[in-house]
């Protein structure tokens, strides 16, 4: 009985500790970058192709030519499986994160369906739909970031520390 209690306060105190660590190592980052606490925002978005997503267009948001971001290698990061539905979902995401317009549609075409049983073809739809929505909700917020900070005098200038 002894050992067991000592087994579960050391699994607890193990856990209480890493906690710590990450919130001591996010303090410290944030002040080597100068960021002040109130100035971050912290979105949650409920899966990893959705976050995928939302950072890639964050990532390639103002990119002048398609040489200079690869949304597909940067989505293959993210997520690295290698069927043929997560290929084809690659391939559509970075083909749209790599057009310039801000209107950008993550439907399904003949093509990228290509090849794919039913099960499939509604994965991908699924996949592409998670895929709309996370780049219209960066969208809205970019949007939104933006009329905040028009005609601010507020400019960031990255320092070398």
């Amino acid at each position: 009985m002894f050992l067991s209690s000592l087994a579960a306060s050391w699994i607890y105190n193990s856990f209480l500790s890493s906690l710590e660590n990450e919130k001591t190592q996010g303090d410290l980052l944030c002040k080597a970058l100068r960021v002040e606490e109130h100035s971050m925002k912290k979105y949650r978005i409920l899966n990893r192709r959705s976050q995928a997503v939302f950072a890639c267009s964050i990532l390639s948001d103002g990119v002048e030519t398609n040489e200079d971001f690869d949304a597909e290698r940067m989505l293959s990061l993210f997520i690295p499986n290698r069927t043929r539905v997560w290929s084809r979902w690659r391939a559509k995401v970075g083909r749209e994160l790599k057009y310039i317009g801000t209107k950008k549609s993550f439907q399904a075409t003949g093509e990228d369906r290509e090849g794919l049983g039913e099960e499939e073809c509604r994965l991908l739809n699924t996949f592409l739909g998670d895929a709309q929505r996370a780049y219209d909700s960066y969208r809205t917020r970019f949007d939104e970031l933006r009329s905040l900070y028009r005609g601010s005098s507020e400019i960031w200038d990255a320092k070398d520390v």
